[in-house]
């Protein structure tokens, strides 16, 4: 496979991620100080470059290994999110969630991020020091980028099937603007909100 075809495919895995991106803290070589916030998208995609680099070198067991671990992390973030208490029905728009479940669901997506770097890490365990969903207000690049791969993301799923349908709800059909005008925090709960309704059986 050329670089410019890995390019790509990997770039419809990125697009495809059930998970928002996530600011991350990362160090400033120069300073040394943890001032800069990076999108945890761009870390993925450079640790799923080096993976594929580096495969050619794996045996069929530890790929066939890392594509069950790969499948166990989704899954166990689908059920998890579908386990959240948010007081509200299925099909209730986020942002009448209650704010514990809010903060919840950021934190599996967390978890789900940690999960997934550590297979493409080849199992070593790293701490990525992610800022607080608390500390995300106004309209930050983070949350751009967020609204954006999110309207990206239900265009790959409904190209992808037939049924997939989000035409009557409406917070499912807000624009990238309309979506980064609530905030973040609401970017999260759609990424949730895509996941309960398709696990329910709705879109």
């Amino acid at each position: 496979m050329s670089w410019s075809n890995d390019e790509e495919f990997i770039s419809f895995l990125i697009a495809s991620q059930p998970c928002p991106p996530l600011p991350l803290i990362t160090l400033h070589v120069e300073s040394g100080d943890n001032d800069k916030i990076t999108n945890s998208h761009d870390l993925l995609f450079a640790m799923m470059r080096k993976s594929i680099d580096a495969s050619a070198n794996l045996s069929a067991e530890l790929k066939l290994d890392m594509k069950n671990k790969k499948r166990a992390i989704l899954e166990r973030l689908e059920r998890k999110i579908c386990e959240v208490d948010t007081a509200c029905s299925v099909e209730t728009d986020p942002t009448e969630w209650k704010p514990s479940a809010v903060g919840e669901i950021y934190k599996i997506f967390c978890e789900y991020f940690q999960d997934m770097c550590s297979v493409y890490m080849f199992g070593e365990e790293r701490q990525f020091n992610i800022v607080q969903l608390d500390e995300m207000n106004g309209k930050s690049k983070i949350g751009i980028i967020a609204a954006g791969h999110f309207k990206g993301l239900c265009l790959l799923t409904r190209m992808d099937g037939e049924d997939w349908d989000v035409d009557r709800l409406p917070v499912m059909n807000l624009s990238v603007k309309e979506i980064i005008d609530r905030g973040y925090s609401f970017t999260v709960c759609l990424y949730a909100h895509k996941i309960r309704l398709e696990r329910a059986g709705i879109i």
